[in-house]
């Protein structure tokens, strides 16, 4: 797997050497609580994962995928109000990522895929590659055309619900809870930590009419310790790495066939252009 940690030269020959497309992954997540267990860094520990697995599989697959660091600070307002999390603007966090995705457009990637992990920063992770390939794309001359494409989390919601047979939460429910099982595992999700999301989970069971007001408000206003939607599945504990291991497997090949759309498209529209 080729990451930001080799040397320039090493990523040129890995380039080199690859006779199919080159494309970078940017992860972004954020830095925010996630209820009384998940880690702050959950979105971008996911993201960051996510991005790994899918540089892993397309190594297979003869493309070269380029991981780079995650992007691990992005707007988080509604979380400031418990300690410890952080947020920027949405004026910073597009200017930064433009900033960024223009640098990677000079090496020659046939394209960028951003993989998101948080919510929340979705519109302006669209925004921006949205204004990118505006910029690339208008001038049809041009027979190289590098889209910036965003890979969200909201786009697995049907995913989830599919494989779950229950409705997803909005915030440190047990979609995350399941991604970062796979990641981290038992050696994190101690009986101890379970324990505590399985009281957490049981005060949803007592309100189940208990649904989040609205958007905007701060979290400690519409949450449940935090929590927006039950943070643990509906499956029994014995169950949580087998249905892990499939939502994990599902939502690599989901985004892997983004990612292979894509890149027809791309070597569709070239040779448009170039005829």
């Amino acid at each position: 797997m080729i990451t930001a940690n080799h040397s320039f030269s090493e990523l040129k020959q890995a380039s080199s050497s690859h006779s199919g497309p080159n494309i970078a992954l940017l992860p972004v997540g954020c830095i925010e609580q996630h209820g009384p267990v998940l880690p702050m860094a959950t979105d971008t520990l996911i993201a960051t994962g996510v991005c790994e697995e899918l540089a892993r599989q397309l190594e297979l697959q003869k493309t070269n995928a380029v991981t780079y660091p995650a992007i691990a600070y992005s707007p988080s307002r509604t979380n400031l109000c418990y300690p410890y999390s952080t947020s920027v603007s949405e004026d910073a966090f597009r200017q930064y990522l433009k900033d960024i995705c223009e640098s990677l457009l000079l090496h020659q990637f046939d394209a960028i895929f951003i993989v998101c992990a948080h919510g929340p920063a979705e519109p302006s992770v669209t925004e921006v590659a949205c204004q990118l390939n505006f910029a690339s794309f208008k001038g049809r001359e041009q027979t190289d055309f590098s889209p910036v494409v965003l890979l969200g989390v909201s786009e697995l919601t049907p995913l989830f619900a599919s494989t779950s047979k229950s409705t997803p939460g909005r915030h440190a429910d047990w979609r995350e809870f399941l991604l970062l099982f796979h990641i981290l595992g038992r050696s994190y999700f101690t009986q101890e930590r379970l324990l505590t999301l399985k009281n957490v989970h049981d005060s949803f069971l007592k309100q189940s009419s208990w649904e989040p007001s609205y958007i905007g408000i701060p979290l400690e206003f519409r949450s449940i310790e935090g929590v927006i939607g039950s943070p643990l599945p509906l499956e029994s504990e014995e169950e949580y790495e087998q249905l892990s291991l499939c939502i994990w497997g599902e939502i690599i090949t989901h985004y892997l066939s983004r990612i292979e759309q894509i890149l027809i498209d791309i070597c569709i529209e070239e040779s448009g252009l170039a005829t």
